[in-house]
């Protein structure tokens, strides 16, 4: 007997959807929009702004509504419905979310005054030095009388002497006091410890009252604990290690303490191998150059002193490549300024920032072996070595920034810990990381840290603690 085989019955909507000419033209749309804007561009006509709002347009619309068929079941039925319907909508979309985002960059990145295009923090390539910019800070440092800080041929800046600003206030060797007037006899008074501080920012304590900066509340802790004791804050805000031992030198020594702090906060590592600071960071105010060591198989030796002055600066930077020293400025990579063909894509650019964009804080990137980790080490040394030829006891504290403590809490221990070991075995550290890492699970980030970063009263509070702490049980030699 003959048997009749059977069929499922056709489904109309999932083959043949109602509408697929709508679709296909929709996908052709794409490349039509795209071809229009090349041809709008190549012409020259002024009609390519047109063509670029057009083509966004377009893939906007597609891709919302691509995106919309995607999340209902009927569209979904509808994209693989027909055949290569997939594969097309797929490509599609895909060049459209392309162009989306990458008008999405262009509209909402801006060029500064150097020609540098910034898209939130990064700035993208290729990059264009710092003349314009540079140009203007300088123009106004020279005819201001007022400027917080000043050039200085041995040290590249120093606070203004006898000037009082909103958070600061400086006497005449440039000290920061709690008033201008208050200077400081040539010799340590009689009975009392003279303890001079050395860093950048974190130990001049940025961003607070001179009151609560942890040099400040290290002379009371002292006196409180039995020795009175004056506090000498001779930290820069931008220094390098290379001249907080300088200005130790130029302007320390001949004050006599009989204890010297130096507050290392590791970020320095990468200021030591720095020359001109707006190469160094393209958003600093701060125009002028520094000095900077370099390790040679004799010792550290001392480049740019005197440092360029002001107006050779711009000059300088304009034929940077026939600089002498340039090979010695580690911030300055002639590549980052040469343009090339992929760099057309500002979308593609920020996708590889982000996606190799180191934070800063790899332990691989503070290995011992790496040259400017051996360059601090040989500064920490020599800094020591000077300090205790003066007589003189030579103590280093850990000063942290947030960065820092964060990937202490997610790593269980700092990256550049092997760093800090090395420097302990070297001369006396005061290792505050812990202490503070719990002060941080406890306060608010805004009670903790500054807007800028810097450390708040109880942190500076705790820093002095630990400071006094070190230097009061191991009673310190008076001269």
């Amino acid at each position: 007997m003959a048997t009749t085989e059977s069929h499922p019955p056709h489904d109309a909507t999932i083959l043949r959807p109602k509408w697929p000419l709508a679709l296909w033209l929709a996908h052709l749309a794409v490349p039509a929009a795209l071809i229009g804007h090349a041809s709008a561009a190549l012409s020259r006509t002024g009609a390519s702004g047109v063509a670029r709002w057009a083509v966004l347009a377009v893939c906007t619309a597609w891709l919302i509504l691509g995106l919309a068929l995607a999340a209902l079941p009927r569209g979904r039925r509808w994209l693989v419905g027909v055949r290569w319907q997939l594969l097309l909508g797929c490509a599609s979309l895909a060049i459209s979310l392309l162009v989306v985002g990458e008008s999405a960059v262009r509209m909402l990145s801006w060029r500064d005054v150097d020609g540098n295009r910034k898209f939130r923090t990064i700035v993208l390539k290729p990059l264009h030095l710092p003349l314009a910019s540079t140009q203007q800070e300088i123009d106004r440092y020279l005819e201001s009388s007022a400027s917080t800080t000043i050039y200085d041929p041995d040290l590249g800046w120093a606070p203004r002497p006898r000037q009082a600003s909103q958070w600061y206030a400086y006497n005449a060797a440039a000290i920061r006091v709690a008033s201008p007037d208050h200077e400081f006899d040539p010799q340590p008074p009689p009975g009392n410890w003279r303890v001079a501080l050395f860093g950048d920012s974190f130990t001049q304590g940025a961003e607070v009252e001179f009151a609560d900066s942890w040099g400040a509340k290290l002379e009371q802790d002292l006196t409180a604990g039995g020795h009175p004791s004056e506090v000498l804050n001779f930290g820069v805000g931008g220094y390098g290690m290379d001249q907080a031992l300088l200005r130790w030198q130029k302007q320390g020594r001949p004050l006599l303490p009989q204890i010297v702090v130096f507050g290392f906060q590791p970020e320095n590592i990468d200021r030591n191998a720095n020359l001109i600071r707006r190469l160094y960071q393209i958003n600093s105010g701060n125009p002028l150059s520094k000095p900077r060591f370099i390790l040679t198989p004799t010792g550290l030796q001392l480049l740019n002193r005197p440092c360029l002055p002001p107006e050779k600066l711009v000059e300088t930077l304009r034929s940077l490549d026939r600089w002498e020293l340039v090979r010695y400025e580690e911030y300055y990579r002639p590549g980052d300024y040469a343009p090339h063909l992929w760099q057309r894509s500002l979308l593609l650019q920020v996708v590889v920032e982000l996606a190799t964009r180191e934070t800063g804080l790899e332990p691989a990137r503070f290995a011992l072996a790496r040259p400017r980790i051996a360059l601090a080490l040989e500064i920490i040394r020599a800094f020591d070595r000077e300090v205790r030829a003066a007589g003189s006891r030579f103590v280093v504290v850990h000063l942290p920034n947030s960065d820092h403590l964060a990937a202490m809490r997610e790593q269980g221990a700092l990256p550049y810990a092997d760093l800090l070991a090395a420097i302990g075995r070297d001369v006396t550290l005061v290792r505050t990381e812990a202490a503070l890492l719990d002060l941080a699970n406890e306060l608010p980030a805004e009670a903790m840290f500054r807007p800028a970063g810097h450390y708040g009263p109880q942190a500076n509070a705790l820093v002095a603690r630990r400071v006094a702490e070190t230097l009061i049980e191991p009673a310190a030699p008076a001269k």
